[in-house]
């Protein structure tokens, strides 16, 4: 069975280093859900992994992006939902940390779809057209939804 391992927390909490003793325990990668450490140049008051940290357990969604990009919280569910199916191929166990508890929660739960739409550009608004027409977003098709498991135990299901 396929496991998502979700850490969370406030900043400076310890979970970089639980999430690398996790990692290393099950030979594994860690998914970053921290919406501040997405960032390059970005580094006062994040308690982004160290350099020696980043070496230890490969990472995901650190310093991936440039302050001037447009990346929000829906393009962070497709991309982190996305990554975790591939990974899945070859890992059992996958680890997701950070502090911001909506990245986590879009994950774990999805975005809450009868209040938000994805727009063609990737943004969430209300009232939107949703591109299914039956109150839900479908990134890879109708037939193709990709969800997480409520607990984030359960790796992905199609639902």
């Amino acid at each position: 069975m396929k496991k998502l391992i979700v850490i969370g927390g406030p900043t400076a909490s310890g979970k970089t280093g639980l999430a690398i003793e996790l990692a290393k325990h099950y030979n594994t990668e860690i998914i970053n859900a921290d919406s501040r450490q997405f960032y390059r140049n970005m580094n006062i008051g994040t308690a982004k992994p160290t350099q020696n940290e980043l070496a230890a357990v490969k990472h995901h969604f650190i310093d991936t992006l440039d302050p001037k990009q447009d990346y929000n919280i829906g393009k962070y569910e497709i991309d982190a939902l996305q990554l975790i199916e591939e990974l899945f191929k070859t890992n059992d166990h996958l680890i997701l940390v950070g502090g911001s508890g909506l990245y986590i929660q879009a994950v774990c739960e999805g975005i809450d779809r009868r209040r938000a739409r994805l727009d063609p550009g990737g943004r969430w608004s209300a009232g939107a057209p949703c591109p299914r027409g039956d109150g839900d977003v479908a990134p890879d098709g109708p037939d193709h939804q990709r969800r997480a498991d409520p607990f984030c135990g359960g790796g992905l299901r199609t639902s």
